[in-house]
């Protein structure tokens, strides 16, 4: 058996009966019986894997007999461990569940000689576990061109001189005020930042590097930003890239792949991460904060400011910033509170083990009354029911494999677009504007050809409340977006890739439904046209438990209690969802 890191490395080297792709996907042309690729095949099938990955990162990111230290680097970088651990999983699992391997057989693997070493630590751990022989095929892989250097923007520069200014915070008495610091997405924080000015608090938003908008908008209410970057010499680093146990997935030892990862990991962010510590706990020492406020309390500077705030005394709670669409993201939780949505959410998330009370239903700060008043726009009869809005994701990447229950690849998401415009180009009239995600190219819907036969309107306005009351049908894949647009009323359709399990149920989140397959979404599409606008009360109410000023009032109270006299009334009127 043949084994590819990926296809760029299958040059002159095919002619196995057995082959298999461990990144990407075989071209079309060489499918064949006998070829495999873990993108088709590790999907929901296998999502055990998905639980496996988060429990062996948490092993890994313990203390261990070498160190004491909570915040070590496996710790900070957990987030990254887990897709980490998707990707040694997915190999052990298909030679254990989809092709065997057994004693004296032969494999040649052939990798990458910049990159792929973690690969050979595997196979070989596998192949000394079932009796079999390993031949390691290192190519050379061109080195990529890296960038030139460039001076700074001027609105950059502009932006290092103005994180110097400082302007006075409003009178009041600040003896005892509450002191709060928030991490993270405005979009998802700005509503609370307001609730507690309003209620007498101190506030400052913490950074890695200064961020120009947030300082325009909240300096001249005595926000300042606590940030993270300096011109100093970078000199600490972490000399413990992990003091764990030996790790296996039942004959098969994991522990020297782990290893070289968390040693690479070490070499290019350890010491940018030590000197993250280094200034958050400098700037919790002098501020001596009572709450953190973050979006998400995964990726390192969350983790960083999570941990150092407990250290402080200060409690630590997260704002839902998307849809559970997979346990990555928000579980095991780290901080000491979170707060949902709605009920849904809530029962996504003591589904993957966060404790109940630790879960608390305040709403959705960042969803407006604007959206939520939303009605479609007016259209004649020729036009009537067939503008479409697809709302497109962050497309996946071949060298991380996503969640293996969501089964995002960049094959079947090609694939997904591909049967969405087969579908609407059987309906006559149809028109498809794409609202793409923030964080996304225009390259990641494909190359220009494969619109080539419907063509599209491609947006990049944040204005979903306009391109939504221009829409007839809405299409998302288990995003946010998605259900801002049900809970304004639109009929959505969930677009999920082949293979996939049921990450995001419709029935619970307002969608008209879920489509894998062209006949799905082609079924799908009459009904969700037929239905129109409307909202559902019920629907609304298990997914929203509150929205805006009231959902961020409800934070506030978790955070630093109930609101004094003095606070600013907060507009009570209720949009009417049914």
């Amino acid at each position: 058996m043949k084994i590819f890191a990926r296809h760029s490395l299958t040059v002159d080297s095919l002619g196995s009966d057995e082959e298999l792709l461990l990144e990407g996907s075989w071209p079309s042309a060489r499918c064949r019986l006998g070829r495999w690729s873990l993108d088709e095949t590790i999907d929901a099938r296998f999502a055990w894997i998905d639980a496996l990955a988060t429990e062996y990162a948490q092993r890994t990111a313990q203390p261990g007999r070498f160190s004491q230290q909570a915040l070590n680097l496996a710790y900070i970088n957990e987030l990254s461990l887990r897709y980490y651990f998707v990707k040694l999983l997915r190999i052990a699992a298909f030679f254990r569940d989809v092709r065997p391997i057994g004693p004296g057989e032969t494999i040649e693997v052939h990798l990458s000689a910049r990159g792929d070493e973690a690969y050979a630590d595997l196979l070989e751990a596998l192949a000394t576990a079932r009796g079999a022989q390993l031949k390691v095929c290192w190519q050379e892989s061109s080195d990529s061109t890296s960038a030139a250097s460039r001076p700074p923007l001027s609105w950059r520069r502009w932006a290092a001189r103005a994180r110097k200014w400082r302007f006075p915070p409003p009178a009041r008495d600040e003896g005892g005020a509450p002191r709060v610091v928030l991490c993270g997405n405005p979009r998802i924080l700005n509503p609370v930042c307001a609730e507690l000015i309003g209620r007498g608090a101190r506030v400052w938003w913490l950074y890695e590097r200064f961020a120009v908008r947030c300082w325009w908008r909240w300096c001249r209410a005595g926000v300042e930003q606590l940030v993270c970057d300096s011109e100093d010499a970078v000199t600490g680093a972490f000399k413990d890239a992990w003091a764990g146990s030996r790790l296996w997935f039942e004959d098969v030892e994991l522990t020297k792949p782990v290893e070289r990862w968390l040693e690479v990991r070490a070499g290019a962010l350890g010491a940018q991460q030590s000197v993250l510590i280094e200034r958050v706990e400098t700037h919790f020492r002098e501020l001596r904060p009572t709450a953190l406020v973050l979006d998400e309390d995964a990726t390192p500077l969350k983790r960083i400011a999570t941990t150092l705030a407990r250290r402080h005394g200060a409690l630590s709670v997260v704002i839902q910033h998307g849809a559970p669409c997979g346990r990555f993201g928000f579980a095991p939780l780290a901080a000491d509170r979170i707060c949902v949505w709605g009920q849904a959410a809530k029962q996504q998330l003591v589904a993957w083990g966060v404790p109940n009370a630790r879960i608390h239903l305040a709403g959705w700060p960042g969803i407006g009354r604007q959206l939520l008043s939303l009605e479609a726009g007016a259209r004649g009869s020729e036009s009537r029911a067939k503008r479409f809005l697809l709302l497109a994701g962050v497309p996946p990447r071949d060298e991380r494999p996503d969640g293996v229950e969501f089964h995002l690849t960049v094959a079947n998401h090609a694939a997904m677009l591909g049967m969405l415009t087969g579908v609407l180009d059987q309906i006559a009239g149809a028109r498809l504007t794409v609202k793409l995600h923030p964080r996304a190219a225009t390259s990641g819907l494909g190359p220009p050809a494969f619109w080539a036969n419907f063509p599209v309107r491609i947006e990049r306005s944040r204005d979903l409340a306009g391109l939504l009351s221009q829409a007839d049908c809405v299409l998302s894949c288990a995003s946010t977006a998605g259900i801002e647009a049900a809970l304004a009323g639109a009929p959505v359709i969930q677009l999920l890739p082949a293979g996939s399990g049921n990450v995001l149920p419709a029935e619970e989140w307002g969608l008209v439904g879920s489509a894998r397959t062209a006949e799905e979404l082609a079924t799908l599409i009459p009904r969700a046209l037929a239905r129109g606008w409307r909202r559902e009360p019920e629907t609304a109410g298990r997914i929203l438990a509150d929205y805006g000023r009231r959902a961020a009032a409800r934070i506030a109270d978790e955070l630093i209690g109930p609101a004094n006299q003095n606070k600013s009334q907060i507009d009570s009127t209720v949009v009417s969802v049914g």
